[in-house]
């Protein structure tokens, strides 16, 4: 048998032949050679997977398995079983790739005996072109290319992206943990991230921008279509909450969790037209763990169902459509960002009046927005944070 690589890179693949080529053309041209890339084709359609066999009958480094459509999840749960490497990687078929991608995240991780490695990446809005720099993670003021233990530091779990694409994993993590990806049609990343955070001894923040995730290129992506998966949110939650129970970490790490299904929520309500979708988040905040039993006062402030912001960013984006002729790329984005915000209005007022109305809960918002940022940048202890919004706040009022 062949020697084992050091890097697994595993790709779920569903209806990307437009992709797959460029995607293969980067990862083979990696400055780091000793890999394997495991495409893992999810019932795709079109050409998907006749491109992946041609690029493996020219690169041995590249195996090609395929299975009926079920999911980016089941995909990467079938490549992880696969996988030969000594570390784990999980680029998506329709983004883009430095040179250095793996080799800067395989040093970060090995050169410093820790179990992940997290970049940076950019995120480029595929009608207008617009590139928006993430961290990746949002505790900034922490020490980067330097290990650290996840638990040991505040707030670390619910800083850390869902996204798995910026990682890097030591396969003995994911196999005693016995780890794997949410067979949910979206969401499917969050589970397996966190729960690698909070199984990892030390994990290693890489400053580098290694990667664009490019937003709305794919029609058939997730990201594009999450909006028609509204219970997957409460799915996967509960899976986690259930893992977080089992490990004996709920109660540790309560604010945590809460502080991302908050989060997720608010993701979901920008997109999601299903009229389900309000009526299964209130029941889930009136009868999911922990959110069952919650003053009104600790609900509205733990799952942040406030709608000033979105209203905000509405009258921003009608007063920048009315000001003048813009590039039909750029009106299309601004559109397409305007239903998202009115959608996340829209979402939020609806389960707010169900909460009143069915549950009894009195989700009256408060001062919306600067009062909640403020609270929440206390709680993380963020004091930059504190000043920035304690000034927006003076601003205003004065």
């Amino acid at each position: 048998m062949d020697k084992a690589p050091r890097v697994s890179l595993i790709i779920p693949m569903y209806m990307c032949e437009e992709f797959a080529e460029g995607l293969l053309n980067e990862l083979c041209g990696q400055d780091f050679r000793d890999i394997e890339i495991i495409c893992v084709v999810d019932g795709s359609e079109d050409r998907t997977l006749e491109v992946a066999e041609n690029y493996a009958a020219k690169d041995p480094r590249i195996r090609v398995f395929s299975q009926e459509h079920k999911g980016a999840g089941a995909a990467r749960n079938l490549g992880i079983t696969k996988a030969r490497g000594e570390y784990l990687m999980f680029p998506d078929a329709d983004d883009d790739y430095t040179g250095n991608y793996v080799s800067r995240l395989y040093h970060a991780v090995h050169d410093n005996h820790a179990d992940m490695a997290i970049c940076q990446y950019e995120s480029r809005d595929h009608y207008t072109g617009q590139i928006t720099r993430f961290a990746g993670y949002s505790c900034l003021m922490l020490p980067k290319n330097k290990p650290l233990a996840p638990l040991s530091v505040k707030h670390f779990i619910k800083a850390v992206s869902n996204v798995p694409h910026n990682k890097i994993f030591r396969k003995e993590l994911i196999s005693s943990g016995k780890l794997s990806f949410s067979e949910t049609a979206s969401l499917n990343d969050m589970f397996f991230s966190t729960a690698a955070v909070i199984c990892s001894r030390s994990v290693v923040l890489v400053e580098d921008h290694l990667l664009t995730y490019n937003f709305k290129k794919n029609p058939d992506s997730i990201s594009v279509n999450r909006g028609f998966y509204p219970d997957d949110c409460i799915t996967v939650y509960r899976e986690l909450y259930d893992w977080l129970t089992e490990n004996g970490l709920m109660h540790s790490l309560r604010d945590d969790y809460c502080a991302k299904w908050g989060a997720d929520i608010r993701g979901y309500a920008r997109v999601c037209s299903s009229p389900e979708f309000p009526e299964d988040i209130a029941r889930a905040l009136s009868q999911e763990k922990p959110w069952a039993g919650m003053a009104d006062d600790e609900l509205q402030r733990r799952s942040l169902l406030y709608s000033g912001v979105p209203e905000r960013k509405m009258r921003k984006i009608r007063k920048m459509l009315s000001a003048g002729r813009l590039p039909a790329d750029e009106t299309r984005s601004l559109e397409w960002q305007y239903s998202f915000a009115a959608a996340e209005v829209r979402n939020y007022s609806e389960i707010k009046r169900i909460l009143r109305e069915k549950y009894g809960r009195d989700m009256h918002a408060r001062d919306t927005y600067l009062t909640a940022r403020l609270e929440q940048a206390r709680q993380a202890g963020f004091s930059m944070a504190v000043q920035l919004v304690c000034k927006k706040l003076l601003n205003r009022t004065g």
